[in-house]
């Protein structure tokens, strides 16, 4: 492990000097909620946050994005992809893991040339977790409050410092380019440090807590159970728990044209399995058309055939889909009255 450290105070100054190169994405304040927010400013910048309103997944898989344009004079479609240099600045471990789940996606059976190119443009500098910071999260029950892969530095607090994780090679060129700033973490930095990364203290603070232990059996024997039926009642629909989501991914695809039917473009937008109209097929039938339905394939997706295909559930326990939810769902009182029952 190579370990560097930085003083808090020069955090601004290494910001600053980002954004010559680099579109830079930190941590702002705004109405007293926190959000990712492409930076103007390095002083508003706040690695105090506590969980933001939409995870970094906006700046990898944007809301809306154009894929191509295209004209009917038969020249070809033209694609347009996001080139921009980019560092994701003080993104916590659950939400590196929600990034990585998304590379598993889009780097896989089926790559994304899209998302694939934002992610070999962008830059992640992690901040460890030191505990929950809202009533909503928990990570610790998701294994994902500590993170070893998925991003270029690591920043770990440390008193008045913050030692750093170098992991990359392009995390490595940002030290070593901002030389001045940065100096070898000695003995005495770093003997707190396996504190830092895995406190069982820091952990017992959890208190919403989710049983994950054979979790995909639990969701097979209580597939029938009046529980789906009793959240669903509840459900409006509206999609909030996936778009706050760091990990799902669904998007539908539409093409525009213009008024005279000569030109056009062909764009994406975030889908969510919860939309009525997210398993209506042609002729009009849909395989989920109520509610009930829908939110169940919803969990079963996620922590069922998630696990069947990568081993691990699609949540990282940040508890936005708790906190965003109009109608008071929370998954973690779902699957404690699943094994109840």
């Amino acid at each position: 492990m190579i370990l560097a450290k930085i003083s808090k105070g020069n955090v601004p100054v290494f910001l600053k000097r980002l954004m010559a190169g680099y579109e830079v994405v930190a941590p702002v304040e705004k109405d007293g909620k926190f959000a990712f927010s492409v930076i103007s400013d390095p002083a508003k910048v706040r690695l105090d946050y506590d969980t933001t309103i939409l995870p970094p997944k906006q700046f990898l898989l944007p809301p809306e994005e154009k894929l191509m344009e295209f004209r009917r004079d038969g020249s070809p479609a033209k694609e347009t992809r996001d080139e921009t240099k980019r560092v994701l600045f003080g993104i916590h471990p659950c939400d590196i893991w929600g990034m990585t789940i998304l590379d598993w996606i889009f780097d896989g059976k089926f790559p994304d040339p899209y998302y694939q190119t934002r992610r070999k443009n962008t830059i992640t500098v992690g901040l460890n977790c030191t505990g929950p910071r809202n009533e909503y999260c928990f990570c610790q029950s998701m294994g994902t409050y500590t993170v070893d892969k998925g991003y270029d530095l690591m920043l770990m607090e440390e008193g008045d410092n913050y030692i750093v994780h170098i992991k990359t090679d392009a995390g490595n060129q940002l030290v070593r380019q901002n030389s001045d700033m940065f100096a070898d973490a000695t003995a005495d930095d770093t003997k707190g440090l396996s504190n830092t990364l895995v406190n069982k203290k820091m952990k017992a603070k959890f208190k919403r807590k989710l049983d994950i232990r054979n979790i995909s059996e639990l969701l097979d024997f209580t597939y029938g159970s009046s529980v789906w039926k009793e959240y669903g009642d509840k459900c409006l629909s509206c999609g909030a728990c996936s778009y706050v989501c760091p990990d799902c991914y669904c998007f539908y695809v539409k093409d525009k044209m213009d008024l005279g039917l000569q030109n056009g473009e062909r764009d994406r937008s975030w889908d969510c399995c919860l939309y009525v109209d997210f398993a209506r097929v042609a002729g009009g039938h849909n395989f989920r058309k109520d509610k009930a339905t829908r939110l169940k394939m919803r969990f079963f997706h996620k922590e069922k055939s998630f696990i069947d295909d990568y081993e691990r559930p699609a949540c990282v326990g940040c508890g936005r889909c708790i906190k965003s939810c109009p109608a008071k769902i929370d998954l973690t009182e779902i699957f404690a009255k699943l094994r109840g029952a």
